[in-house]
């Protein structure tokens, strides 16, 4: 994988060999790297980063502006409930009016009197304001205020799976340089034994019973650490810079390697449990619940718009004409009542809406079912390749154990003249390169464990 191969070209680096020598001292050397251990910053553990990557990383952001928005529309719903207001003005022209078969004079004639009778006015204005009070409103507003949660938690729950996603790459680069400290240690302990031995060969050349062919092996063999060592400090930087950027964290870092037996007892309670595992903490299980409520409510929000609507109301208008409709000019007046209503036309479509819905839920249910099976996957193999690693480990301290007792043979063999140096070069090298790959598999057994808390997104308990 590559997170794997990440890790292990850091390792690699440090077994390239360069025959150019560079002008200090195996003193200086170790003064410098004794500087560097002692400028440790504040300690960061792997879950503590995680938390501060969340919080710095830009979209994080989202979630107050989520938040704030869902607020911002549930309040606007909640107005439904409030008297509603509606001002309206209209000016028309009309083709005909209402008006008596029989003009003025016909009218006088026949009543005797002297009545001066005229027709609407063909063009006719009305301004009005009603003030209405919903008194049924059949739960569309609770339906609606139920979407809207449902829609913006399914926002949120995305947001979630982006952060998530942000994890990953506090992992790599939490690890990277976990491994480069350790092998950065060790070039500092083999340099440390080479130095040891050096000073024992100065003392046999001095007294004439060494080469000088032989001190410049170990010298060129020291040099040679130190510059793969400066190559490693260099990646360790970058790996460190990279993860304080992360975490928006300016001063120096200390890293915590987490606890190797705590990690083997979860691995062994993960296996314990696997059976049960729901993944139930991944944020894209929380996604797939929420799109799934939203569509239950969809439901409720048709029911509720084919259910009737009633309000009280009052209308305050001025107009011409007004009420009297055979009175041509401006006059106020009011209509107050109760209104109801109700529209039918949603109930034409039931059937391709409830077919809609379900469509939807099993695109929903075919989505988790492939979240889960290829998470299952994931875990299974990051299992897998733990035990195989806890079991290299084994083995590795066993041929490490054994190949100490060989590197301190041949140093006395060394001292008494009896070993070549070349071959002393080999046995304690060798000694050096098992116990660099030691290291690697004990990085790579950690970070795959932490790659199964990953899997499950269970970061509640540091270790």
């Amino acid at each position: 994988m590559k997170k794997i191969a990440f890790l292990a070209c850091f390792a690699l680096t440090l077994f390239s060999q360069s025959h150019q020598t560079q002008d200090f001292s195996a003193a200086n050397f170790s003064k410098q790297k004794g500087q560097n251990l002692a400028n440790l910053g504040i300690q960061i553990t792997l879950e503590n980063a995680i938390i501060k990557a969340k919080a710095h990383y830009p979209l994080h952001k989202n979630k107050a502006l989520l938040a704030r928005a869902q607020s911002l529309e549930l309040t606007r719903l909640n107005m439904n409930y409030i008297p509603q207001i509606r001002l309206s003005a209209k000016a028309t022209y009309q083709s005909e009016v209402s008006k008596l078969p029989f003009s003025s004079a016909a009218l006088n004639q026949m009543a005797g009197t002297n009545i001066d009778y005229t027709p609407l006015n063909k063009n006719q204005y009305n301004a009005n304001i009603e003030i209405s009070q919903p008194l049924l409103d059949s739960g569309s507003v609770w339906a609606n205020k139920g979407a809207v949660s449902a829609r913006y938690a399914s926002h949120k729950a995305e947001l979630e799976t982006t952060l998530y996603g942000v994890q990953n790459s506090v992992i790599n680069a939490y690890f990277s340089a976990l491994l480069l400290d350790k092998q950065i240690k060790q070039s500092f302990i083999h340099i440390n034994e080479l130095e040891t031995n050096l000073k024992t060969l100065n003392a046999r050349y001095l007294n004439g019973v060494a080469n000088k062919s032989d001190i410049d092996k170990i010298r060129v063999q020291i040099l040679q650490t130190q510059k793969a060592s400066n190559s490693l400090q260099n990646e360790r930087d970058i790996a460190l810079q990279t993860l304080k950027e992360l975490i928006g964290v300016n001063e120096n870092i200390e890293l915590v390697a987490p606890n190797f037996n705590k990690m083997q007892s979860y691995l062994n309670a993960v296996q314990r449990d696997l059976a049960e595992t729901k993944f139930t903490k991944r944020p894209e299980m929380q996604v797939f619940a929420f799109k799934s409520d939203e569509i239950a409510l969809q439901k409720r929000q048709e029911i509720a718009r084919s259910l009737p609507y009633i309000d009280a109301f009052v209308q305050l208008g001025y107009a011409n004409p007004a009420l009297n409709m055979f009175k041509s000019d401006f006059e106020s007046y009011y209509i107050a009542g109760i209104r109801l209503s109700w529209n039918f036309s949603n109930l034409y479509s039931t059937h391709q809406q409830n077919e809609l819905r379900r469509v939807q839920a099993l695109q929903i249910h075919s989505q988790k079912e492939e979240f889960l099976f290829n998470a299952k996957i994931a875990l299974n193999e990051h299992i897998k390749k733990a035990q195989n690693l806890l079991s290299s480990l084994a083995q590795d301290r066993q041929i490490i154990m054994a190949q100490e007792e060989l590197a301190k043979t041949a140093a006395v063999r060394l001292k008494n003249g009896v070993l070549s140096t070349n071959d002393f070069l080999s046995e304690i090298n060798e000694l050096n390169s098992l116990k660099l790959q030691h290291n690697y598999d004990e990085m790579a057994f950690l970070l795959e464990v932490v790659q199964i808390r990953q899997t499950l997104n269970d970061w509640e308990i540091e270790f």
